[in-house]
């Protein structure tokens, strides 16, 4: 083992493999670029959207980012709109598709990702074991589905990762630079999403002062001097710092939603609720989703096989990673009520960040299970490996197609806004009642509020979060303009037929639109 952790393969080798194995990810990820923002979690996905077309069009700023379907003025602070921000001056320089542009960014991101996972494990383990979780970390169904939606969270498990590699770094060659780049990727890393405080802290602190139980033989040579007490304290100021900045953007969206609240954004009513935690309904799910979508049940199989038979030690790096996973499980647990938000597939995209702990996993196991096979036969090895995944990739293609398939219903959606866009003059105010209804809104470029119907949420869900509850209703329909049912069969009885007596429908059969009496004339088709 010593002489392939560090020696012995040429670097070029290694090279072309994971230019390969990047290539591949690329490859699968280029025919969902330009669909519509229906798939997955479409909710967060459009909010990502919204705030970059508002920032394109001039309707916001990056100190006050908007979206349109929370009424007016629309605030909504939360992650520093990097992403959005980018899409934004992409779209308008090339003229593309703010969608596509959005999903492209999300994977290009991931697959920057993918380079410095494969230099992580690089640390620990032979170049082989380091492509083969480069190779699981772009074909998991969670990194294909959710590495190409237009999210914060394909770039901010990169700059996690990022952090994470700059931290083991510091550790085995200590200075101010390598503290301060590492306090910088961490503020960068929390500015994207703050939630990455749950897997980023253990995994910082297990790189920096973990140990390992790597056997002699197995550990890379260690070149680096110890850090000292000095260094130690240089590098916590450094953090501290980067905490505080991320902590400066957050209390600033925290002071624009004393004002303007918003439920979703700094408004955590219902994101923890200590009785779920009872619950075995909450561990399952978990369990479910970390098994079908981030290892697979091939791909759990050759995890195990990574610790079966026989010891198997783990370096510093590896146990970091560990401490990761943990923390994206504790997260999950923490922010229980999210595992059962319907509207966006139980929320699934939480887990995205475990996909690089499973990497660590399965391509040990099928290293293990390459070796064993290839007894006596030189060079099997490293075909067997990289087989044992692409099949394991292969098996899973259907969990894949399930997360990005969007619901029957919306296939007629994209031709429905079509003709709300032509009844409506863009600054109406638009009330829409459906399970995903910000999509709905993006979708027609309109602006206005949104309402869940509680039909359309489990049981955890609609008694947690905010749904379209009769009071809420009925004060919303006073500001609103329109009223926009695009699947009926959602909306209450008592609505419907209010809105057939009191409001003016569209004469038209092909969608459910209805206008106050007595407004404006409509827009020309």
């Amino acid at each position: 083992m010593a002489e392939e952790a560090r020696s012995g393969r040429s670097p070029s080798k290694w090279q072309v493999r994971l230019s390969v194995v990047l290539l591949l990810g690329l490859a699968v990820r280029l025919p969902g670029l330009a669909e519509p923002l229906f798939e997955g979690a479409a909710g967060k996905q459009t909010h990502t959207a919204m705030v970059a077309r508002n920032l394109q069009r001039g309707r916001a700023s990056w100190l006050r980012p908007m979206v349109d379907d929370v009424g007016r003025p629309g605030y909504f602070v939360k992650e520093l709109p990097l992403v959005a921000g980018l899409a934004a001056v992409v779209h308008g320089f090339t003229g593309a598709p703010l969608g596509a542009v959005g999903r492209s960014i999300g994977a290009v991101a991931w697959l920057i990702g993918a380079i410095l996972l494969f230099s992580l494990i690089r640390r620990d383990r032979s170049p082989r074991v380091a492509a083969l979780a480069a190779l699981w970390f772009v074909l998991a169904p969670a990194a294909i589905a959710y590495s190409r939606s237009f999210m914060t969270d394909p770039s901010m498990v990169t700059a996690c990762l990022g952090a994470l590699l700059l931290a083991s770094a510091w550790r085995d060659h200590p200075s101010s630079g390598r503290a301060a780049a590492t306090g910088a990727a961490t503020s960068l890393a929390l500015l994207l999403k703050p939630h990455a405080i749950f897997w980023l802290v253990p995994a910082l602190a297990t790189a920096i002062a973990g140990r390992s139980d790597l056997r002699a033989g197995e550990a890379p040579p260690d070149t680096g001097a110890s850090p000292t007490p000095r260094d130690h304290v240089l590098l916590v100021a450094c953090l501290a710092g980067g905490l505080g900045v991320a902590g400066l953007w957050y209390a600033h969206a925290a002071s624009i939603h004393r004002s303007y609240p918003v439920p979703g954004a700094m408004v955590t009513a219902g994101w923890v609720d200590t009785a779920l935690w009872r619950s075995p309904d909450l561990y399952l799910r978990i369990a479910r989703q970390i098994l079908d979508i981030v290892f697979t049940p091939a791909g759990w199989a050759l995890a195990l096989a990574a610790a079966w038979p026989g010891r198997a030690g783990f370096g510093r790096t590896e146990r970091a990673l560990l401490a990761w996973g943990a923390g994206v499980i504790l997260q999950s647990v923490v922010l229980g009520t999210r595992m059962f938000d319907d509207a966006a597939r139980g929320t699934e995209y939480y887990q995205l960040p475990a996909v690089a702990t499973a990497a660590l996993l399965v391509a040990r196991g099928a290293d293990r299970i390459a070796a064993f096979a290839a007894r006596g036969v030189t060079g099997a090895r490293d075909a067997i490996a990289p087989v044992l995944l692409l099949v394991a990739g292969a098996l899973a293609w259907r969990e894949t197609r399930r997360i990005e398939t969007p619901p029957e219903a919306y296939a007629s959606l994209a031709a429905q806004c079509e003709r709300v866009r032509a009844l409506t003059h863009p600054d109406d105010a638009l009330l829409v009642l459906s399970d995903r209804a910000g999509t709905v809104l993006w979708t027609c470029d309109r602006r206005g509020t949104t309402l869940t119907p509680a039909t359309a949420m489990g049981t955890a869900a609609a008694s947690t979060r905010f749904a379209a509850a009769p009071d809420a209703l009925w004060r919303t329909l006073e500001s609103a303009d329109h009223v926009f049912l695009p699947f009926p069969d959602l909306a209450p009885a008592s609505l419907r037929e209010f809105l057939d007596r009191e409001w003016q429908r569209d004469p038209g059969e092909e969608i459910l639109l209805y206008e106050r009496r007595g407004a404006r004339p409509a827009a020309t088709p």
